[in-house]
């Protein structure tokens, strides 16, 4: 549907994110796994809700305003947390968004949410 199955995988890859950049690692989850393109890129995520931060306008800032290289700008700005979510909170907030952008997918969105659910406990915001 956004993108010719013809091209290099890593195109596919790199045309999904640019499409829906928010949650890319959990875009790149169902790339993988519900598609079957193996999309093997290396990329930093926010350490919060797993979005990508190959933009330099997604990094979070710190209290001085520099950047921040663990967290989206949508999860950390002024050197504090956007909102305070528990984990679980934050994977349904997550996953409404991928609702939104993946056009409402049943299969799709349980697939990231399971994803979310192995995934978020392994970033740094979320790790016990």
């Amino acid at each position: 549907k956004y993108f010719d199955m013809n091209i290099a995988c890593g195109e596919i890859c790199i045309i999904f994110h640019e499409i829906a950049s928010p949650l890319s690692a959990i875009n790149i989850y169902v790339l993988d796994s519900v598609l079957g393109i193996d999309c093997n890129m290396e990329k930093k995520i926010c350490q919060s809700c797993g979005m990508a931060l190959g933009d330099p306008g997604f990094y979070g800032t710190n209290s001085d305003d520099s950047r921040n290289e663990d967290y989206c700008i949508y999860c950390f700005a002024g050197g504090e947390f956007n909102e305070e979510l528990t984990m679980e909170e934050m994977i349904e907030q997550c996953a409404e968004m991928y609702a939104m952008n993946s056009g409402g997918d049943a299969a799709a969105v349980e697939a990231a949410r399971t994803h979310m659910t192995e995934l978020f406990p392994t970033l740094k915001r979320w790790k016990k």
